[in-house]
């Protein structure tokens, strides 16, 4: 399996250095040259051993080739995999009136991310360990308009990256969006054993990363139709509506992660959907870039919608979630979450879609939102341990400070 940039002007590239890699150096994303397909007789097979682990193992080879042998994906799975505190990895939990969540918050951060950032360290440690190389990471804690943004200016300079060996964990590197497919595998055969309806995935949605993983499992073969839930931060929720991605300066609400304007990985659905036709995503970039507005080609949108729903909640609409959730099911569920779940009450109320099943992801712990679930009137649950971290102000020159970081931390292997 080869990989490809979504501008076109990339291709030919192992996995291995699409782990390594954020953006491609032609300013776009990665994706593989080619998608495997699943047919039904093939995720019938899966469904007798839908564990989390053994569907892993089925799937990451599909996009690793012969770059990983079995013997060590197991390897770098059980010592990832360890980590996740819940047996089953993603408990499915069936609450009242017909609500079904699959927790994806019971990793070291107890974050939907962790899952698959625990494999990405370990493949990292991996290849690293075989080419005997060392590589610098960029891990941020910040907004991603505000990271993304960052690091993309550090990967167009191509001879910087390699002279001190740059390598991205965000959300727009590959290794993160093909993990991730796995969820969607195992939640669709943890509901529909059948393997013979089509599932609604209600995803909270950020930087798109997590929906591009369901988008690509729906392009395998998985039976989903995919919705996309945003706060009042609504660029995504507009788009998928109108065909039209326009920026507006964030807001800031009581769920951050998803407090985004900018959804860089929208470029790749969008690549995915076109028929790889990267002059077009060009051509789109270049009109966000210039006036922070692009319209989609009519044909585009009409198959965006095709496969992504979309639908926007303000914080007095997450708050009341939160309470109505906890008021009839005695769960919390934290302010990301929270945007799924009110989708699904909202559906509730329309009363249009009876027979549609549809499942939500809960993508953070509530423990790590006190603030928020006191706003909406319920008591809060574990704390977490707090870390100290050095921080970045508007204002200061990010792209520099980043940059003098990377030489020092360069500078300690080399000495």
């Amino acid at each position: 399996m080869k990989y490809r940039s979504t501008r076109g002007g990339i291709k030919g590239v192992s996995l291995e250095e699409a782990i390594y890699t954020g953006f491609a150096s032609d300013g776009g994303l990665l994706l593989p040259e080619t998608l495997p397909v699943i047919d039904r007789s093939q995720l019938k097979l899966w469904a007798q051993q839908p564990d989390y682990r053994s569907l892993a193992c089925k799937i990451v080879p599909l996009f690793a080739g012969d770059e990983l042998s079995q013997e060590d994906l197991e390897g770098i799975l059980d010592r990832a995999y360890s980590s996740i505190s819940a047996p089953e990895k993603i408990p499915i939990r069936r609450l009242s009136n017909n609500l079904i969540i699959a927790e994806l918050f019971h990793g070291r951060t107890w974050s939907f991310k962790d899952y698959a950032m625990s494999v990405m360290g370990q493949l990292l440690e991996h290849f690293l360990s075989r080419a005997k190389k060392h590589r610098t990471l960029l891990i941020a804690d910040g907004s991603s308009d505000d990271m993304d943004d960052l690091f993309s200016h550090i990967y167009a300079d191509e001879k910087f990256v390699k002279q001190h060996n740059i390598s991205s964990l965000n959300s727009v590197n590959w290794g993160r969006i093909m993990l991730q497919i796995v969820h969607y595998f195992y939640i669709y055969l943890q509901i529909e054993e059948s393997c013979e309806k089509e599932l609604e995935i209600v995803v909270p949605t950020g930087g798109c990363g997590n929906v591009t993983a369901g988008c690509i499992a729906k392009l395998m073969g998985l039976p989903i139709r995919l919705t996309s839930c945003v706060n009042e931060n609504d660029t995504v929720d507009r788009l998928i509506k109108t065909g039209t991605l326009s920026l507006n300066p964030v807001k800031q609400t009581i769920s951050p992660s998803l407090d985004i304007q900018m959804p860089y990985n929208m470029e790749r659905i969008w690549f995915l959907l076109n028929n790889g036709d990267g002059e077009m995503i060009n051509k789109i970039m270049t009109e966000l870039k210039t006036h922070s507005k692009c319209q989609l080609p009519d044909s585009l949108h009409t198959e965006l919608t095709k496969i992504f729903g979309s639908f926007s909640a303000d914080e007095d609409a997450i708050k009341s979630t939160i309470k109505r959730c906890y008021d009839e099911n005695k769960y919390t569920i934290c302010p990301h979450t929270a945007v799924g779940v009110a989708y699904h009450y909202h559906q509730l109320q329309k009363n249009t879609e009876a027979d549609v099943k549809r499942v939500e992801l809960a993508t953070a712990s509530p423990a790590k939102f006190p603030e928020a679930l006191g706003l909406a009137g319920v008591p809060p649950t574990e704390g977490l341990p707090q870390y100290q971290m050095d921080n970045l102000e508007k204002g200061d020159d990010w792209l520099k400070a980043l940059k003098q970081t990377i030489i020092s931390i360069d500078e300690r292997w080399t000495v």
